[in-house]
């Protein structure tokens, strides 16, 4: 009975006599000033259209006959004549009058042949703005889209439902067969997600073009996800040449800066800033950010003052927040990582270039700021920092206060290192090495194996003789292998009073011995008496290799002719030595004949010293010429040799002549011996009788 009723108004009311508009509900039909309003719906001028829709709207919410009040936003909708949305109007009336949905809804399933096409289009329109997502409702909908004369509005009627447009039934149908049972507030959230989706896509898409204007305007748009993109886009955008372009990203910027809410892209953004802005723009945003409650903001604010060209600028900003932050109680225990990185950062950039006016800037300001860190600052990373950047910008009046931080009964460790550190730069800046003597003593002498080890470095460091005279005395005392190392390797670059003899006594592992080398050689330089003693001290103990590598390559200077002549019998005995003693099968074999004549040019220089042809002898017998090595031990023996020697050259004569199958010249030589010493008469008996047996 409703539904005929409902008809009947449908069919009463219809439409004026203009073909493209409703009739108004009788209520407001004799209203003079509703008509009026009504008529200005149609007015050329868009904004009189939109503004008197929206009033008659608001007036046909007063209209009692909720039945004509139903048919009217049916007729406005099937004629689609005003310039505003018809939903909320809908809705409100459903909120007191709830036949309405049940209405729409049967006139939905019953209209199939009905005959208006603006009042068909407007009922099933009507079921969008209602929201009707009843089943028996949307399938309706669902086959209505096969009906040409309604299509249209029924894709336009589900897409209010379901936030999607289908373009035919069959489409429609898959949908509806795996979402029936779903609510519709599912609906709209799939429709949402596929949506973002789409846009998101397209702006991924769009941001391939590296369109700097394209990143710009995804930076600026309302929906998290296209920022996140526009922002890291930008990342790989180039800075324009143009002033104006320059302009417009500057401000591009500043707006995003001012208005983005969203934590971690803000992060992004302040990593943006320095790449865009300079100067003063770049340092008052970041300066802003710097204020920020938000700690990972000020961190990053930060680390994006790194790449911001403007030195003095951001060296002044980071004081001023320093300034700040040791003005005030309770720092402690607020963000040491902050505090690190502001210290980090003006680590990073160093001091002006200007020494005169960094001096006075320390003085009137930084070191105020430095003294305080150092008198309070708990947290052992950031004192070092502070350390580090006192040892930058510290001029020498800040010295005598970090002096007071070697002590070792105040300060830990880690603190006395990091004052060495920041002394030692002070006083190169200031260029006086010297200055730390007193203090490197002490410190070369401390119990801890880490001071001793820093001092060693700071001695490196200043390069000063004043302080490389401080390692000699120490080297034969020191335990530690790391602490060794390093005073060989200062001994290795620079000279010393006492180091050689130091080094003589010193008696260095396998793993020092290359450094202790070369040390050796650093301190012989070209002094012909300090080669000659490091030489026969290392002969003394044995040491030929460390022999030869000295007299290889000698640093010469004008040496005197009986210092040459000196040398080339040191390089001959020392060279043979080795070989002898100390070289391998293929060292032997590749240096025995310049060996060989090195000696031989000794023994013609003195043809009357045995040790030549004795060490020629041992030669020959190592590359199996027995023969050689058998007449070479008999030169060496006519030549007169001391007991001590003569015995030992004897026994290697006899068995070389034995090895050379020498047995006439073996015989002769046993004859003429004599009777050997107890020592050696057993290895002379048996090398005899082994002569004896060979054949005659």
């Amino acid at each position: 009975m409703l539904i005929s009723v409902f008809l009947a108004c449908v069919l009463l009311l219809g439409h004026s006599q203009e073909t493209d508009r409703p009739t108004l509900p009788p209520s407001l039909a004799t209203d003079a000033n509703a008509v009026a309003m009504y008529e200005r719906c149609f007015a050329d001028d868009l904004a009189i259209r939109t503004a008197s829709a929206n009033e008659l709207l608001a007036v046909l919410a007063s209209v009692t006959n909720d039945d004509a009040r139903l048919n009217f936003l049916i007729m406005l909708a099937g004629y689609n004549c005003l310039e505003v949305p018809l939903g909320a109007s809908f809705r409100q009336l459903s909120l007191h009058y709830p036949r309405a949905e049940e209405d729409v809804r049967s006139l939905v399933q019953t209209s199939v042949a009905m005959a208006d096409d603006a009042k068909f289009r407007g009922i099933i329109l009507a079921a969008g703005h209602l929201e009707l997502s009843d089943a028996a409702t949307v399938e309706a909908l669902g086959n209505l889209l096969m009906n040409p004369r309604v299509s249209a509005a029924v894709r336009e009627s589900l897409q209010l439902l379901t936030r999607r447009e289908f373009a035919h039934k069959q489409e429609f149908l898959a949908w509806w067969k795996t979402h029936q049972y779903a609510k519709r507030n599912a609906w709209i959230l799939e429709a949402a997600d596929a949506a973002l989706l789409r846009e998101f896509s397209l702006w991924v898409a769009r941001l391939e073009g590296h369109s700097l204007p394209d990143a710009l305007a995804a930076i600026a748009e309302p929906r998290t996800a296209i920022r996140r993109l526009g922002y890291l886009a930008m990342r790989d955008r180039t800075p324009p040449d143009s002033p104006e372009a320059t302009a417009s990203v500057v401000e591009a910027l500043e707006q995003a800066f001012q208005k983005e809410q969203a934590a971690d892209l803000r992060l992004e953004l302040l990593l943006l800033i320095p790449r865009f802005l300079s100067g003063q723009g770049a340092i008052a945003l970041l300066g802003q950010a710097m204020d920020s409650s938000d700690s990972s903001e000020q961190e990053q604010a930060v680390q994006a003052l790194h790449f911001v060209s403007e030195k003095a600028q951001v060296r002044k900003l980071l004081w001023k927040h320093l300034q700040q932050i040791y003005g005030r109680a309770g720092y402690q225990n607020e963000q040491p990582n902050y505090r690190r990185l502001l210290f980090g950062a003006l680590e990073g950039i160093g001091p002006e270039s200007n020494p005169d006016l960094e001096s006075s800037t320390a003085q009137d300001f930084i070191e105020p700021i430095l003294a305080t860190a150092l008198d309070h600052e708990q947290d052992a990373e950031v004192r070092k920092k502070v350390y580090a950047i006192a040892g930058m910008f510290g001029g020498l009046a800040f010295r005598e206060r970090l002096l007071l931080d070697l002590l070792p009964e105040e300060h830990t460790e880690a603190d006395r290192l990091a004052a060495l550190d920041a002394l030692v730069r002070i006083a190169l800046d200031a260029e006086q090495p010297d200055s730390l003597v007193p203090q490197l003593s002490s410190m070369l002498s401390d119990p801890q194996e880490g001071i001793r080890y820093r001092a060693l470095k700071a001695v490196r460091r200043l390069d000063s003789s004043a302080c490389v005279a401080l390692i000699p005395p120490r080297l034969g005392f020191e335990e530690s292998t790391s602490c060794r190392n390093e005073m060989l390797v200062i001994l290795a670059s620079a000279e010393a009073v006492g180091a050689l003899e130091a080094l003589l006594s010193f008696h260095p592992t396998i793993d020092e011995h290359e450094s202790w080398g070369g040390a050796l050689l650093q301190q012989i330089g070209t002094d012909f008496a300090g080669l000659e003693l490091a030489v026969k001290s290392l002969h003394l103990s044995s040491d030929w290799g460390m022999a030869y590598q000295l007299l290889e390559k000698p640093a010469q200077a004008d040496w005197s002719k009986e210092q040459a002549l000196e040398l080339k019998r040191l390089q001959a005995r020392t060279m043979a030595q080795w070989l002898i003693h100390q070289g391998n099968p293929k060292e032997r074999e590749e240096r025995i004949p310049e060996s060989l004549d090195r000696l031989q040019e000794c023994l013609d220089a003195e043809p009357t010293e045995a040790e030549w042809p004795m060490l020629m002898g041992r030669l020959h017998g190592l590359s199996h010429a027995f023969d050689e090595a058998f007449a070479s031990f008999q030169v060496a023996l006519a030549l007169g040799l001391p007991d001590a020697d003569r015995w030992p050259v004897a026994i290697y004569a006899l068995d070389a002549a034995l090895a050379a199958t020498n047995r006439q010249g073996g015989l002769t030589l046993c004859t003429t011996l004599g009777e050997p010493p107890k020592a050696f008469a057993a290895a002379f008996e048996s090398l005899q009788t082994s002569l004896e047996s060979l054949d005659p």
